[in-house]
């Protein structure tokens, strides 16, 4: 039977990638029927069961480590993640080239949404679920996971020193435009909010919350977003794509899944939801009063402010003028909301 025919997706799959991926699922002992193309992985199909292949250029490392601590994971209990699916030789990995393929089982579901309240909490319990088990996790010495304890300070630096610097060659321009000055007119209150998070990061408070991070080894995410929370169909979240994982404060994953959410249009930096998010991740994993400090610092640095910054000046994304100025303006309008939830964060939970 001609298998290149048996393929079909909303992605369309294209030829010289089809013969790719036949290559590969020659190494697993899998008759399949159909290859869909979701997003960037493939879901593989047979007469009974899905699967989920994923590739990763130049990502051999990644995977690597992204297998051993799913495995770690696992052997403690964290039952919310794909099992991998080993080949005819017992691998549980493919280097092939300059790219690495492996494969997992396809869980049957769909991605959380951010705009659905009890998906959102429910998300922050699956991340605390997940932090309570990824702390001294037991893996090879020869695996190296990206460590980024105590360096936030020096990132968040680094960020101050971009957005300067994206001023200077406004202001060295001949020609300005739009995008141009809402950014340089809006640098005093990025400066604003960056002071203040980094201030936040100065106190013991916060310098205490690292150092037990660091002694307890923590596992962040790092990629906490709803593409990779998947809900099955009996109601089971489930965990995907570690390969960003890294050693850090879980405060890191907490605080940027709260800004993530709150900066929406639909929830305007709401406190009231913000301390929702925070009483049922602890429910989970209690928070210490320390940690509140580098989570307020994640919440209120201008994260977006300096991301449109960087893609207009580094990356030169190809929008439009329109949208650069649109998305840009969509931050602005919220600024007042996001100050009064800074100011309310603080008093309630008492960070002087």
């Amino acid at each position: 039977m001609d298998k290149t025919l048996l393929y079909s997706s909303s992605i369309d799959i294209q030829d010289d990638e089809m013969e790719l991926l036949e290559k590969m699922l020659d190494f697993y002992d899998i008759e399949y029927k159909s290859v869909d193309k979701v997003r960037s992985a493939y879901r593989i199909t047979d007469e009974n069961n899905s699967y989920c292949l994923k590739v990763l250029g130049r990502g051999y490392k990644r995977a690597h480590k992204s297998f051993y601590l799913s495995k770690a994971l696992m052997d403690k209990g964290f039952d919310h993640l794909a099992p991998y699916i080993y080949t005819k030789h017992n691998e549980y990995l493919i280097k092939y080239k300059k790219s690495s393929f492996y494969m997992t089982g396809w869980i049957d579901g769909d991605e959380v949404s951010f705009k659905d309240i009890d998906d959102i909490l429910d998300s922050a319990r699956l991340l605390a679920k997940f932090h309570n088990t990824a702390k001294n996790l037991e893996v090879p010495e020869h695996i190296k996971i990206r460590n980024r304890h105590n360096k936030w300070l020096e990132h968040f630096n680094k960020q101050v020193d971009a957005v300067k610097g994206f001023v200077t060659k406004i202001n060295k321009k001949s020609k300005t435009m739009g995008f141009d000055l809402i950014f340089q007119n809006n640098l005093h209150i990025f400066m604003q909010e960056a002071e203040y998070s980094i201030a936040l990061l100065n106190t013991p408070e916060a310098k205490h919350a690292f150092s037990i991070a660091e002694k307890e080894n923590f596992i962040c995410h790092d990629s906490f977003y709803y593409q990779n929370i998947l809900r099955d169909r009996e109601g089971k979240l489930y965990l995907v794509d570690l390969e960003s994982s890294l050693l850090d404060c879980p405060m890191s994953d907490l605080g940027k899944l709260i800004r993530r959410i709150l900066c929406k249009h639909k929830f305007k930096w709401d406190f009231d939801l913000c301390r929702r998010i925070i009483d049922a991740y602890d429910s989970v994993r209690p928070i210490e009063r320390e940690e509140l400090y580098p989570l307020l610092a994640m919440i209120s640095f201008p994260h977006k402010y300096w991301k449109f910054g960087k893609k207009r000046y580094l990356k030169k994304k190809e929008w439009t003028e329109a949208d650069y100025q649109n998305k840009l303006k969509k931050v602005i309008e919220l600024q007042d909301y996001k100050l009064d939830m800074i100011s309310n964060f603080a008093k309630f939970y008492g960070i002087t």
